[in-house]
C-alpha cells in the first residue's frame, strides 16, 4: 500500500512540473518569438504533462482497487464475529432465568449490535455500486408488506421514544411496486431509523406513497429538527460535513443517506430532502411495476 501511496504521489507531482514547464514554456514562446510560433519546448511540456496525467489516471485507479479490497477484508473480519455475538446476545436476551435488569442490557446489546450489522451492510452495498459489481433482483413487491416489515425491524426504537408512526394511503396509494426487495428495505429501514433517532419523544412520523406518471414516490415525513438549508443540496453526499450543521440538528458520518442514494438511483430514481413547517421530510422515487 505504502508503494502505491508513493508512486500515487510521484505522478502528483510529475503532473505540477509537467503543468509548470508548459506554462514556462508558453511564457517565452510569447516573449521571443510571438503567439505564432509552437516552440519545441512547448512542444516537449505537452507531451510530459499528457504522459503525467496518464501515469496519474492508472495509479488512482490502483489506489481505488486496493481501498476496495482493503474495505472487503475489514467488513468480512467484522460481519462474521458480529453475526455470532448477535446470535449469542439474542439467545440469552430470551433466557427467562436472567432478571429483568439483565434481559433489558441484552435487549440493548443486541440493538446494538443490529445497527453495527446495518452499517457493515450498507457499506458493501455502497462498496458493490462504486465498483459497478452491483446486481439488482427487482421483482414485484406489495408495498404495504414491505412497509409492515420496515416497522417491525423499527418498532423497539420508536416504541421506547413513544413516536406514533402512521401510513397514510391515498388513492394514488401502489399496491405493487417493482424493486430489489432487500436494496429497498434497507433503504427504508435506514431512513425509518434516522426519523426516529431526531424526532423528538412522543413525535410522529408519517409515510406517505403516491403512484403518477409511470413513477413511485415515498416521503418519510417527520416532526423533528430540520438540516440547515445550506447542506439540503449535499445531504446525502459521502462523508457530508454535517457537524457543521445548527445546534440539534441531524448528526452523522453521512454513510448511511449516501448508501441510500446510491441504492434508489440504482433503481433509476431520486432522492431528496427538505425542511417543513414543524419538521423534515425525505422523498424518493422508483420507476413504477409494470
Amino acid at each position: 500500500m505504502n508503494r502505491v501511496r508513493d508512486r500515487f504521489s510521484t505522478c502528483a507531482a510529475l503532473c505540477a512540473a509537467a503543468c509548470v514547464l508548459l506554462l514556462l514554456a508558453q511564457a517565452y514562446q510569447l516573449w521571443r518569438y510571438g503567439p505564432g510560433l509552437l516552440t519545441a519546448a512547448t512542444t516537449a511540456a505537452v507531451a510530459a504533462f499528457v504522459v503525467a496525467l496518464e501515469m496519474f489516471r492508472r495509479h488512482a485507479a490502483a489506489m481505488e482497487k486496493l481501498n476496495r479490497y482493503i474495505m472487503a477484508l475489514v467488513m468480512h473480519d467484522i460481519k462474521n464475529p458480529l453475526a455470532s455475538i448477535l446470535m449469542s446476545v439474542t439467545s440469552a436476551e430470551q433466557d427467562e432465568r436472567n432478571s429483568p435488569s439483565t434481559r433489558e442490557l441484552l435487549s440493548m446489546a443486541r440493538k446494538s449490535s443490529l445497527f453495527q450489522q446495518r452499517v457493515i451492510e450498507s457499506l458493501q452495498t455502497i462498496v458493490c455500486i462504486e465498483a459497478g459489481d452491483c446486481r439488482l433482483s427487482p421483482h414485484p413487491i406489495r408495498l404495504t408488506d414491505l412497509l409492515d416489515d420496515c416497522l417491525t425491524q423499527t418498532q423497539a426504537l420508536s416504541y421506547g421514544r413513544h413516536i406514533r408512526i402512521e401510513i397514510k394511503k391515498s388513492d394514488k396509494f401502489p399496491s405493487i411496486i417493482r424493486a430489489d426487495v432487500e436494496m429497498l428495505r434497507s433503504v427504508l429501514v435506514n431512513l425509518l431509523l434516522d426519523s426516529i433517532k431526531y424526532t423528538p419523544k412522543t413525535g410522529a412520523i408519517t409515510i406517505t406513497a403516491e403512484a403518477e406518471n409511470k413513477t413511485v414516490s415515498i416521503e418519510i415525513a417527520d416532526t423533528g429538527h430540520g438540516v440547515d438549508p445550506a447542506y439540503l443540496k449535499t445531504f446525502f453526499l459521502k462523508y457530508t460535513d454535517v457537524n457543521a450543521r445548527r445546534k440539534s440538528a441531524r448528526k452523522g458520518i453521512g454513510l448511511n443517506l449516501y448508501f441510500c442514494r446510491l441504492a434508489v438511483e440504482a433503481h433509476g430514481g431520486k432522492i431528496s430532502a427538505a425542511n417543513l413547517p414543524g419538521g423534515f421530510a425525505v422523498r424518493f422515487t422508483l420507476p413504477q411495476a409494470e
